[in-house]
C-alpha cells in the first residue's frame, strides 16, 4: 500500500493487484479509499478497507461473474439483441403481453445473480394454477426468462446458468384442448368447401396452408418470384412474412418471423396445381393470393371468413387460420414422421 497527497489536501491509499484474466502490463489493476488525514488509525483503516476491496474483486474472478447486474438490465441488454432477429408481430408481443408480465411477477431490480430454478418453477406453476395462464404463454415466459438468463452467463453475469431442463413445472393436462386444434379429415372438407363458396382465392390459400404448414403470414407473403423449380419438381422459398405496423397498415417483412423459419419446402402435385391455378402474373413481384388490383388478401379478410364459418359450419373446434398449420402437423404424425423431424 501507498499514500498520494490529493492537491485538495486529502491521502489516497492505493493497493495493487493483479487481474489473472489480462497479459502483461495491463493485469496490474488498482483500488483505493481517501481519508481527509494521514494519521496512524486512518492507516490502519484503510488498509482493513483495502483488503475488503482486494477479496471481492479476486472473488468475482473466480466466479466469473465481471460486472452486478440487475435482471432489468440484463433484460434490456438482451431485447436490443433479440429484436434484431425476429418479427415486428413477435416484437409487438414481447412488448404488449410478455415483458409487461415478466415485470409484474418478477421484481427486475434483483441482481441477476440471487435467481435459482427452484424459484422460476415456483412463479410458473403460480401463473399457470393461481393466475390460470395457458400453457402456451406461461411457455412463452418460460421461454424469454430462459434466454434472458442465457444472455447473463454468455456475458459473465452469472457465473453458473440456471438450468431450465431442471424446472420441474407441473403444466396443465391438455390433451382435449390439443384435440381442438386440429382437424379431421371430414371437418376440413367442410372448411375448405366454404371458404371455396365464399371466396376462391381465400379457398385456394387455406388449402394451400393444409398441405404445406406455413404461418398465414408467410402464406400471405408469397410472391411469382417465390415459386421455383428444379429437376421438373416445384418448391416455395420461404423469406418474408406479412405483419401489421403500429398504424394498423399490413406490409411485407423481407424476413420470417424467426431466422430458422427461412425454408424451401417442395410442393406435392395438388400444392403445385395450386400455384399453377392462381391467376396469370406480370412481374415477378406480384403476390400470389392478392385481390382484383393485385394487392395481397389481408389478415382481416382471411379472419372474416373463418369468424363465419365458425358460425355457420358445425364444428367444435378452436377455427382459425393457424388451426390449418396445426392440422398439417397431425397429417404429417399421422404418416408416422417423428416430432423432431417436423419441427425442424
Amino acid at each position: 500500500m501507498w499514500v498520494e497527497k490529493q492537491k485538495n489536501g486529502n491521502f489516497k491509499f492505493v493497493e495493487q493487484y493483479i487481474d489473472p484474466n489480462k497479459k502483461g502490463r495491463n493485469k496490474y489493476r488498482r483500488i483505493s479509499v481517501t481519508f481527509d488525514r494521514k494519521t496512524n488509525r486512518t492507516i490502519k483503516e484503510a488498509e482493513r478497507l483495502l483488503a475488503e476491496k482486494k477479496a471481492e474483486k479476486i472473488a468475482e474472478f473466480d466466479s466469473g461473474v465481471v460486472k452486478e447486474m440487475t435482471f432489468e438490465e440484463v433484460m434490456s441488454e438482451w431485447e436490443k439483441l433479440w429484436e434484431n432477429n425476429v418479427s415486428a408481430g413477435s416484437i409487438k408481443t414481447w412488448k404488449n403481453c410478455q415483458k409487461p408480465r415478466i415485470r409484474k411477477e418478477i421484481d427486475t431490480s434483483r441482481l441477476i445473480t440471487s435467481f435459482s430454478e427452484k424459484e422460476i418453477s415456483i412463479l410458473l406453476e403460480k401463473m399457470l394454477y393461481k393466475e390460470n395462464f395457458s400453457n402456451s404463454f406461461v411457455g412463452a415466459i418460460k421461454s424469454k426468462l430462459n434466454a434472458i438468463f442465457k444472455h447473463a452467463y454468455k456475458y459473465n453475469y452469472l457465473s453458473n446458468p440456471l438450468n431450465f431442463t431442471l424446472l420441474d413445472v407441473q403444466w396443465k393436462k391438455t390433451r382435449t384442448l390439443i384435440e381442438k386444434k386440429y382437424l379431421d379429415d371430414d371437418e376440413l372438407e367442410k372448411v375448405l368447401a366454404f371458404m371455396y363458396r365464399r371466396n376462391r382465392i381465400v379457398g385456394l390459400a387455406c388449402e394451400l396452408q393444409v398441405l404445406t404448414g406455413l404461418r398465414i403470414g408467410e402464406l400471405l407473403a408469397l410472391r411469382k418470384r417465390d415459386i421455383m423449380s428444379d429437376d421438373d419438381k416445384y418448391y416455395l422459398d420461404i423469406n418474408g412474412t406479412m405483419v401489421k405496423r403500429e398504424d394498423g397498415a399490413t406490409v411485407r417483412q423481407n424476413f420470417t418471423k424467426t431466422p430458422d423459419s427461412m425454408r424451401k419446402i417442395v410442393l406435392n402435385k395438388r400444392a403445385t396445381e395450386i400455384c399453377m391455378a392462381l391467376p396469370v402474373y406480370n412481374s415477378d413481384d406480384d403476390y400470389l393470393f392478392a385481390g382484383k388490383f393485385g394487392k395481397p388478401i389481408s389478415y382481416s379478410l382471411v379472419g372474416h371468413y373463418f369468424a363465419q364459418c365458425r358460425k355457420e359450419v358445425d364444428i367444435d373446434k378452436d377455427l382459425v387460420s393457424h388451426t390449418l398449420r396445426h392440422t398439417h402437423v397431425s397429417k404429417l404424425a399421422e404418416l408416422g414422421i417423428p416430432l423432431y423431424v417436423i419441427s425442424k
